[in-house]
């Protein structure tokens, strides 16, 4: 298998990849989550900030599979000397090992995604905690001032 073959594989196994992601983004969000989104609220929801943050963190890995999707396959077409080596091993051993290659950077990007929508809800869940420090400090200065 031919460098440019492999990256040919690796952009369509990421171009897989943030597609799924982008979907998973998409379809995240559910029919009660979309009603609190579109209703009046005045105070804080965690569960709607980590359907957000959850949301967010897909679409952003999405994106960037997408964009080293388009690298690949660009790289791949271009006219580099390195394009036309041959990678070690037969063409099966190459085709499975670039497919490898992909599955694995889509499975970091998943755990990356979890992790960052977890540290996304947490950061707003401690500024609604901070909000709500800052409306019960108000208030107690109005009744003071009273």
């Amino acid at each position: 298998m031919t460098t440019q073959s492999a990256l040919q594989v690796l952009a369509a196994v990421l171009g897989f990849a943030a597609s799924v992601l982008f979907a998973l983004g998409a379809t995240r969000l559910e029919a009660q989550q979309i009603h609190r989104l579109a209703s009046m609220r005045w105070d804080f929801h965690p569960n709607v900030a980590k359907q957000l943050s959850e949301q967010r963190a897909d679409y952003t890995v999405g994106a960037v599979l997408l964009v080293l999707s388009f690298l690949a396959g660009i790289t791949s077409i271009a006219p580099f000397p390195f394009n036309q080596s041959v990678l070690p091993g037969t063409a099966e051993s190459g085709f499975l090992g670039t497919v490898l290659l992909g599955v694995v950077a889509w499975i970091a990007g998943i755990a990356i995604a979890r992790r960052s929508a977890r540290v996304m809800a947490s950061r707003a869940e401690t500024l609604a905690k901070e909000a709500l420090d800052r409306e019960e400090q108000q208030s107690k200065e109005r009744k003071g001032a009273l």
